[in-house]
């Protein structure tokens, strides 16, 4: 079956002992991709599973990289023109006010697109600050906010409208409880995943 096939490509995966995250994302998709070809099936069908339909396209996000609101504007109209959905923005949750003035400005902006808006904090919020400004922030409807408060502040933060996603936080051996706690409590939204930093 395929899956007992995928497991047994992921099983060969240390026999490579390859410790790069990234080579190992490399090593196993190009396995996969081989074992797909060899049942004229797409890499996609094979780990989903022959019953499941084609999945829809996921969103593709662009960073907006550019330190003004004007370039960082700009940056989302010439990412819309290639059909890039989201817009992603990093935000310094040490200045809570200023960065929402700022992103508040760019989401008006994207909006008007037809983009929607990402905020990722790497952890720069402080929890008090970040428990008195999420209402704030959740009002610009960001379609995720990542990693808002360090690791360890993580199980402390409470339920917002807004959807928190994980990404740094994965980076431990304690994530799984970390996200099970999270989830339960109804603050986590999703999980960033970064194959070339987590391996396949």
């Amino acid at each position: 079956s395929s899956d007992l096939a995928i497991e047994a490509v992921r099983a060969s995966l240390p026999y490579a002992k390859i410790e790069s995250p990234a080579a190992v994302f490399a090593l196993e998709s190009a396995m996969l991709d081989v074992l797909g070809k060899s049942r004229a099936m797409p890499t996609w069908r094979l780990v989903r599973g022959p019953e499941k339909n084609e999945p829809a396209p996921p969103p593709i996000a662009t960073l907006l990289s550019a330190s003004s609101v004007d370039d960082a504007i700009a940056q989302a109209r010439a990412a819309a023109q290639r059909g890039i959905d989201v817009g992603k923005l990093k935000i310094d949750g040490r200045a809570p006010a200023r960065e929402f003035d700022r992103a508040k400005s760019i989401h008006d902006a994207i909006d008007s697109l037809g983009m929607t808006l990402r905020l990722d904090a790497n952890q720069s919020f402080a929890p008090d600050d970040f428990a008195r400004w999420s209402d704030r922030f959740a009002e610009l409807d960001p379609d995720v906010l990542e990693e808002p408060v360090a690791t360890s502040h993580w199980n402390g933060v409470s339920p917002s409208s807004l959807r928190l996603g994980m990404d740094e936080s994965l980076f431990d051996a304690s994530w799984r409880d970390r996200a099970d706690a999270s989830k339960s409590r109804g603050i986590l939204g999703a999980f960033v995943l970064k194959p070339m930093a987590i391996g396949g």
